[in-house]
């Protein structure tokens, strides 16, 4: 029987050894994480997961799933000539040197005013290239990136690390740092984990280039000065991050600064088949339990509708001339009392048998006045005792005595509704459920469908992030993918906001094919079903950093429309066409291109990090902690992204195409499409309560005081103050931008 990689959690304080010598004896173990109490990873058959699941102090027996890349490639551009630094959108021609360029998103992640030439608004949308050169007295020089990467070497990406992207900034030499990963964990032992012994041709997939060259690539990245390491992800996830703080804890101590580097992790991947797992038609959803931020439950129950016309009856009475004395069963239910307010709706019927008829003949009006004027129409038996009215018009309207003004009351008549959520979704959307367009397999119609998630999220991976937490010096940059999923954090409330699904309703299961392809069919619930809709499987969380993209332009500053996106977005970063050496065009200095997808946004903002990480250190001799780290980027963040308010959920139009003109290229907004890639296949064109923040590194930290002085390609160094003595740390400093 096959087996899988499994991640355990076990009580605290539970004895791990008498554990694996009794309950899990014969097992399969991989690794016992010594960082790390409570865990273990193993490889397990379905049974022997489902006996450890049977041990009382076990908490969790979290399988993990395959794993994919965060890329998606960008459509071909067209071919422009001429050279240029800062640039997007277009291929250079082939005769240049990639070199010769860098990507728009410098540019826009530290906003300077560009040389003369250039003509704002800059980016996809406007002036995609000028000329200028690259400034930053921070290159990350004590930080250290690794690239966390699903995929496999190519043969064909053999020597990149000689790619003059992948030189240090000041030489020729190799950024890139070989690892024999084995010899930090034991359970890494796959080739493509081995770079030391195997030759190059097992170091760099194309992805795994895309990534180091956006966070820290000499000509793309902002950590110039940082050292390059990959670790692939065949000998699980759990496993690879651990042997990522191994070595952080371990490796060597920096000589100039007397401590290690800081680490950047990037885990530019995600699992495949999490998100859009399955549709369900807006209409069958029969009521929705949400939270707001606060954690206040309200229950929004789908409109029943006024349903058939009603027979309303009622008696009056009077004594004096003050009042009638009215009593019966509206639509509201019991009416008794002084003049009472009646509610009805168009084509219910009003009889009305008024006892005082007498001397108070009663009149249904238009307006409250006396005598027999402003009547409605339609009415018999008008000021007799016995009335009677079906009205064709909503409207308020009046009962009152012929002779006494004080004897009067309301009538108000309201429209027919129709059961359902009607064009309204304005329920959903405030609640960040957003509808998006599905055409239902079983009578191919296009239908306003709520997309579900899978429901799981193991607390494996937020126990390994929470074990970065306890160790200072190391950061995560996650991509948040590219399905255009909406999600909120495991702590925030809107966690558990839900949909209840009629029974017997259609919906549309989505399976993936081996080509990562949506394949749709379609399903009938036997019974009501309640889903959760805005959860992540790994996303998210107070401990790593989770990284949206977002487009390069200064005036349509959109998400990408793939993005993921929703409050658990930390802020984004730029995505689709990034300048890089990911491999797809040759140029006369070797192989360059477009990077595209979460995969570069979390990569771009972990080049940004290490630029801030680099002037903290400076500053104060320490590191920051996560929080630290997360509060400054957030802060000096740009809280200039916007939506393009495409649709109106509040009178929704019929299910089908939307174009988008502020996007790079969509026409099927909010829609999810059969046999297409669920990685960059669904578009979004709102924020969806992602906040409004790209990433930034303000003038004040990137040329602050510092080491050097970066000009275009020449770059040299000041004297760097002493390291020892009282100079370090500084006793004290003003910690400001």
């Amino acid at each position: 029987m096959s087996k899988r990689i499994h991640n355990i959690l076990l009580e605290p304080g539970t004895d791990e050894a008498a554990f694996l010598s009794n309950e899990a004896a014969g097992m399969e173990v991989l690794n016992n994480f010594d960082l790390w109490d409570g865990m273990i990873c193993m490889n397990l058959t379905d049974p022997e997961a489902e006996i450890l699941r049977g041990v009382s102090f076990v908490i969790e027996v979290a399988p993990e799933r395959p794993v994919i890349e965060h890329s998606y490639p960008s459509s071909t551009p067209r071919y422009e000539s001429g050279t240029v630094t800062y640039r997007t959108r277009y291929n250079p021609s082939g005769g240049s040197n990639g070199a010769d360029y860098t990507g728009m998103n410098m540019y826009l992640s530290s906003e300077f005013d560009p040389a003369s030439g250039a003509s704002p608004p800059l980016g996809y949308f406007g002036d995609y290239q000028f000329d200028d050169t690259v400034k930053s007295n921070f290159l990350g020089e004590y930080v250290d990136i690794v690239a966390i990467e699903a995929g496999s070497p190519a043969s064909g990406n053999a020597g990149h690390e000689n790619h003059i992207d992948f030189q240090e900034f000041d030489s020729t030499n190799s950024k890139f740092i070989p690892m024999d990963w084995s010899t930090v964990s034991s359970a890494l032992n796959d080739a493509r984990n081995n770079q030391v012994t195997n030759n190059n041709t097992n170091w760099f997939s194309s992805h795994a280039i895309g990534v180091l060259s956006a966070a820290g690539g000499k000509y793309c990245g902002w950590g110039k000065k940082s050292t390059l390491r990959v670790i692939y992800l065949s000998d699980g996830v759990t496993n690879a991050y651990y042997a990522a703080l191994t070595w952080h804890t371990t490796k060597a101590v920096n000589p100039e600064t007397g401590v290690r580097n800081a680490t950047v992790v990037t885990g530019a991947w995600g699992y495949s088949g999490v998100e859009h797992e399955r549709f369900y038609r807006v209409d069958e959803i029969n009521s929705l339990e949400v939270y707001d931020s606060a954690g206040n439950l309200s229950t929004i129950n789908r409109p029943s509708g006024t349903g058939n016309a009603q027979t309303l009856s009622f008696t009056a009475s009077a004594s004096g001339f003050t009042n009638y004395q009215v009593s019966g069963t509206d639509r509201d239910g019991s009416v008794s009392g002084n003049d009472p307010t009646i509610n009805m709706v168009v084509g219910d019927t009003i009889n009305m048998t008024n006892n005082a008829s007498g001397s108070h003949p009663m009149y249904f009006k238009t307006a409250s006045v006396t005598g027999t004027g402003s009547q409605v129409t339609g009415v018999t038996g008008a000021g007799t005792s016995s009335m009677s009215w079906t009205p064709t018009a909503a409207g308020t309207y009046y009962y009152i005595c012929q002779y006494h003004s004080d004897m009067v009351g309301q009538i108000i008549v309201s429209e027919q509704v129709t059961a359902g959520w009607g064009s309204d979704l304005t329920p959903f959307t405030n609640n960040l459920i957003i509808p998006r367009v599905i055409q239902d397999p079983i009578d191919s119609n296009d239908y306003w469908m709520i997309s579900v998630p899978d429901q799981t999220r193991y607390s494996t991976f937020d126990t390994v992030m929470g074990q970065y937490n306890s160790y200072n010096g190391i950061y995560h940059f996650k991509s948040a993918g590219n399905n255009a999923h909406i999600a909120v954090n495991p702590d925030d409330p809107r966690w558990n906001n839900k949909i209840n699904i009629d029974g017997n309703a259609n919906g549309v299961l989505n399976t993936l094919d081996t080509d990562g392809r949506n394949q749709f069919t379609d399903i009938v619930t036997g019974s009501t079903l309640s889903y959760y809709v805005l959860r992540s499987e790994i996303d998210g969380g107070d401990n790593q950093f989770t990284i949206a993209a977002c487009q390069q332009d200064e005036t349509n500053r959109l998400m990408d429309d793939y993005s993921n996106r929703g409050p658990q977005i930390d802020f984004a970063a730029y995505g689709a066409y990034t300048w890089t050496s990911y491999p797809t065009l040759t140029l006369s200095d070797g192989n360059w291109g477009y990077f595209s997808g979460t995969s570069c946004a979390a990569p771009v903002a972990a080049g940004c990090a290490t630029v801030f990480l680099d002037w903290y250190f400076i500053q104060r001799g320490v590191y920051p902690s996560i929080a630290q780290l997360k509060a400054l980027m957030i802060k000096h963040s740009k809280e200039n992204l916007i939506g393009e308010n495409l649709i109106d959920f509040s009178n929704i139009p019929s299910a089908g195409n939307i174009s988008s003109t502020k996007l790079y290229n969509s026409s099927e907004v909010n829609r999810v499409k059969d046999n297409d890639s669920q990685n960059g296949g669904a578009d979004l064109t709102e924020l969806y309560g992602t906040p409004a923040l790209r990433v930034h590194i303000p003038w004040g930290i990137r040329m602050g005081s510092g080491k050097y002085i970066a000009g275009g390609s020449e770059q040299t160094s000041e004297g760097r103050r002493p390291v020892s003595g009282r100079a370090w740390p500084r006793p004290k400093v003003s910690f400001s931008s």
